[in-house]
């Protein structure tokens, strides 16, 4: 079960609507291999890698001629070294999203979310994507994050609900991001944990070409 993004206004559907699909997608998937394989032991559990790997996945099925890497490296300043990673990178012929996944389940974990948000705000990261590409030129960009939780407090938080239990900060979550949860899959062992998704949604990145025209 999917929600309608959080604070989603007319018009400013689009994106969301794509996103929702592909999470869509992967839930359906993801949710049938729970019913035939456990991938956690214990208090070690999926790791934020599955979470890239299944919405890589649900993308591709969805744009079949699109790109989908992982682990995309970058430079945080200019002329600097190329230290930094995002999770993933994907591209196809209307838009291109760029994802940080995490697995949540302290408030440690949210900040080190907005930390990524952050870190896919930075022009440097959007200007190396675009001089990557050979032949398609990107159009639009969009950032993403995508976690996994276990508890519903943690969903009520990220909803921002008025009657959530969390006060943590939500300093570093722009409020023009739009914001949505998937319900994955509901455990019914003697625990009824349920597994959700956490998702994010940016605006808009506005994609110029200049730099790219001049050197292709």
């Amino acid at each position: 079960m999917i929600s309608r993004p959080v604070g989603c206004r007319d018009g400013e559907t689009m994106m969301h609507n794509e996103v929702h699909k592909i999470l869509q997608n992967a839930q359906v998937r993801f949710a049938s291999w729970l019913g035939r394989y456990k991938p956690w032991h214990g208090d070690n559990g999926i790791t934020e890698r599955n979470l890239s790997f299944q919405f890589g996945t649900a993308f591709l099925n969805l744009n079949p001629t699109g790109l989908a890497f992982m682990e995309v490296p970058f430079a945080a300043e200019s002329d600097g070294p190329v230290r930094n990673h995002i999770d993933g990178y994907f591209h196809c012929e209307n838009f291109d999203l760029l994802l940080e996944c995490k697995v949540v389940s302290s408030e440690s974990h949210i900040k080190a979310i907005a930390s990524d948000i952050g870190r896919m705000r930075n022009k440097l990261l959007h200007e190396q994507i675009q001089k990557s590409h050979l032949k398609e030129i990107p159009k639009k960009m969009y950032s993403v994050v995508l976690a996994e939780t276990w508890y519903s407090k943690i969903v009520d938080w990220w909803k921002d609900k008025k009657d959530a239990d969390l006060d943590w900060s939500r300093e570093g979550f722009p409020q023009d991001w739009h914001y949505g949860v998937v319900e994955v899959l509901h455990l019914k062992d003697e625990n009824k944990w349920t597994l959700y998704w956490l998702y994010g949604v940016s605006p808009a990145i506005e994609v110029t070409m200049e730099t790219y025209t001049a050197e292709h």
